[in-house]
């Protein structure tokens, strides 16, 4: 099984409307390198793409991972960038500008769709979709309430609500639904600006017969909104925000050691996922069993050069993870699917015995106490008579 480089693109946010718009980076699109007015260094990355880039032209670079995750590997694609530069526009998008969410959903079920209409009977497709935020290091169910949830280490969406669905109408209907009460703030850098990470996740279940074998496969197809790093420069300044904003850098802190850990590995080395929600949800998609595509988003302005450099080094530091995806497909043959159906009937069978006999033992228990109860009536009796007898001496 081949390993792969976890896929980094750049993404530049146009510029806002400030003062001061100056910009402090430099981009060469043929070679995807962005450099550093400040200090001209250099920052390879797979792909960058220009301020004026199109959510479709976005769209259009990850359409092969989630073409993967049809095809039954799992997959992640999650947008990483500073407060305000355009994560969740990438991610989500608007109803006129459409983002990668979205459209995942929609290229999901038509090509699914068309491949069962293709196949008449002989393929069949489950899709259901959960969504989760992380907020303040705790986890919420979007699905079910914003209930808070643990996260197992041994399935992550074990005790999420997990809706099955059959459009792309209704699972973009139930996840707005869900994201709208994901924790948003008003800060100095966005009007609405994400306070916990969000991560959507499909899971597509397919059935299909080939040779008089079944081939069943289940893959995932993770999309993440991270909240936004930022300094205490950029909040309103309030004890709120500035909590929110210490437990999301901490997660990020978190999620870049795991990334250095991966990379620099120790012998007897833990790769500390444990040490945030955040970094326990991607675990496979951090040097494990995914096709990964992250796309960082920078602001240019220069007034936020800071955090510029520090998502170019966190992109050039993720871009050396190496994952392994592995298909994830089971393969039965006709006979081991009539062994399969003979063992379950012979159980089915086997319970039925169980029941009847658990019946006839109450029944037989009743039956002996039955009669014990008249046994020691008759010996009652008994002993009334012998004590007659004696008493008259007959």
């Amino acid at each position: 099984m081949a390993q792969e480089n976890v896929n980094v693109v750049a993404r530049i946010r146009p510029p806002s409307n400030e003062t001061n718009d100056e910009t402090c980076i430099k981009t060469d699109q043929i070679s995807s390198i962005i450099t550093l007015t400040t200090n001209q260094k250099q920052f390879h990355m797979d792909k960058v793409f220009e301020q004026n880039a199109t959510q479709e032209e976005i769209f259009e670079y990850v359409q092969p991972i989630i073409a993967s995750v049809i095809n039954g590997i799992h997959g992640t694609i999650f947008a990483y960038g500073q407060t305000g530069s355009g994560k969740t526009h990438t991610m989500i998008g608007s109803d006129k500008n459409l983002g990668i969410i979205p459209r995942a959903i929609e290229m999901i079920f038509i090509a699914l769709n068309e491949e069962s209409k293709n196949r008449n009977d002989n393929f069949k497709f489950k899709i259901s979709c959960t969504a989760l935020q992380i907020y303040t290091e705790k986890t919420y169910d979007l699905l079910n309430g914003n209930e808070k949830i643990e996260i197992p280490t041994c399935d992550i969406l074990k005790n999420a609500k997990k809706v099955e669905v059959n459009s792309s109408n209704e699972c973009m209907k139930i996840l707005e639904c869900g994201l709208e009460q994901r924790k948003v703030s008003d800060t100095s850098m966005n009007e609405k600006s994400s306070r916990s990470h969000a991560i959507v996740t499909l899971t597509m279940k397919t059935v299909y017969f080939k040779e008089n074998k079944k081939h069943e496969r289940i893959s995932r197809l993770n999309m993440v909104d991270l909240a936004g790093s930022e300094g205490r420069k950029h909040t309103n300044n309030n004890e709120t925000q500035n909590f929110e904003a210490s437990n999301i850098n901490k997660s990020l802190l978190t999620l870049g050691q795991v990334i250095r850990s991966i990379i620099n590995p120790h012998p007897k080395q833990v790769i500390p996922y444990r040490d945030s929600k955040l970094t326990m949800i991607l675990r496979d998609s951090l040097g494990g069993n995914s096709k990964t595509t992250v796309i960082v988003n920078i602001h240019s302005n220069s007034k936020y050069a800071a955090e510029a450099i520090s998502t170019l080094n966190f992109a050039v530091n993720v871009k050396k993870v190496k994952n392994t995806a592995i298909l994830q497909e089971f393969i039965t043959s006709k006979e081991t699917l009539t062994l399969n159906a003979e063992v379950q009937r012979l159980g089915g069978e086997n319970d039925k015995l169980k029941i009847e006999l658990g019946k006839e033992k109450e029944i037989n228990q009743k039956v002996g106490e039955k009669v014990v109860q008249l046994q020691r009536i008759v010996d009652e009796k008994d002993n009334k008579v012998c004590n007659f007898f004696y008493y008259f001496k007959i």
